[in-house]
């Protein structure tokens, strides 16, 4: 099972198709289902190599009304049940995490909620009137907008139907929250962007632009022309604000070595490690006393494998750590289960856990109800 995946749709979008997804693997999203809506230039011919490393699925999108969003529906029922989180984005839209290192390290964060809702930072044309060379993050940089729209990373699992390309139904009692965590109940909400942004390369250069508008919206049907030269050229005037977070972290990533599709697959394979390997590498770190290594091979472990001997061995780990927030979650959820092979384990845990803390009375009651 992929921990974190991508929906998108693409139509002509060879030019910075590749740029796009190398930018979402290299910050941790594990794989990327395409729905090509016949692109001249076939995405799995573009994409052949990634499609290889099994980095990318392309499905065949047909011309049919409102196409977006009846993808987005048959890739939560076909591929749902494959991730944990999946962002459904467009091609023009890069996720950009500011405090984390890796997009799965903040999705932790959320894993109480349906969906995380990332607002749009916009971006205007930056003066290109001709195509620049060179790709999106280097030759746009100006912000013109601080925008309330959302696009949404959904836990599968907890999401019913989709309302619109932005926003989705959810079921339990689970819901989108913004960044502050906060319910974002439609497709938009007030701006906040401190942790996580999604920049929006809406206009790009007129050239650009004008291609767009000619192949019409994702959604069906066709902005008018007029209005549509008339919004670029109010944004071409737009005050500015220089952003450069997206180009840094590129910057840093090409400097770790991910930038080819087989150093890309590597960097995030940890879903097809197995249980035994993560365990292993846990129990090692310990030996050698590597508290960090530990604390950052339990959260990868976590992500990919919860079976009763992998929740042992967190709740044991997490003792070590001193985190009791984990270690409390897994010996839960070893206890919860009177059939688990491994609840006798989890009382022993807790009783260490007590003796720990100085509290001996209760870590004696446990040590006799284990002799039992």
């Amino acid at each position: 099972m992929y921990y974190a995946t991508i929906c998108t749709m693409a139509r002509n979008e060879d030019l910075w198709l590749e740029e796009w997804v190398t930018h979402h693997v290299s910050i941790g999203f594990e794989h990327i289902y395409i729905y090509d809506n016949q692109s001249r230039i076939p995405v799995a011919t573009q994409l052949a190599e990634y499609v290889n490393e099994g980095l990318i699925t392309v499905e065949i999108q047909p011309e049919i009304y409102n196409k977006q969003r009846i993808a987005y529906r048959r890739c939560l029922e076909k591929y749902g049940n494959d991730s944990k989180w999946m962002a459904f984005i467009d091609v023009d839209e890069f996720i950009v995490p500011k405090r984390h290192d890796d997009i799965r390290d903040l999705l932790d964060e959320y894993l109480p909620f349906g969906a995380l809702g990332i607002h749009w930072r916009v971006f205007g044309s930056s003066h290109h009137t001709e195509r620049p060379a060179g790709g999106v993050i280097d030759n746009y940089t100006q912000v013109i907008s601080f925008d309330p729209h959302i696009k949404a990373v959904v836990q599968p699992e907890h999401v019913s139907d989709v309302n619109t390309v932005h926003n989705f139904k959810y079921r339990n009692g689970y819901f989108c929250v913004n960044e502050d965590r906060f319910p974002v109940a439609t497709h938009w909400s007030y701006h906040v962007s401190n942790i996580v942004q999604l920049n929006h390369y809406y206009y790009k250069s007129f050239e650009d632009f004008k291609a767009k508008i000619h192949r019409g919206r994702g959604g069906g049907g066709h902005r008018p022309l007029e209005e549509s030269f008339a919004d670029f050229r109010r944004q071409a005037s737009a005050p500015v604000q220089e952003d450069l977070a997206l180009r840094d972290l590129r910057d840093a990533k090409r400097a770790c070595g991910l930038d080819s599709p087989a150093a890309l697959k590597a960097h995030v394979a940890d879903h097809a490690l197995g249980e035994q390997a993560f365990i292993e590498g846990i129990v090692q770190a310990q030996e050698t006393g590597d508290a960090r290594g530990a604390a950052d091979l339990l959260r990868r472990a976590l992500r990919c494998h919860d079976s009763p001997e992998m929740l042992f061995v967190a709740a044991r780990t997490a003792l070590w750590l001193g985190d009791d927030d984990r270690f409390r979650s897994c010996v839960s959820r070893l206890l919860v289960d009177v059939d688990c092979p491994r609840r006798g384990d989890a009382y022993g845990l807790l009783a260490s856990r007590y003796g720990a803390m100085g509290d001996a009375a209760t870590a004696e009651r446990l040590t006799r109800v284990l002799a039992e």
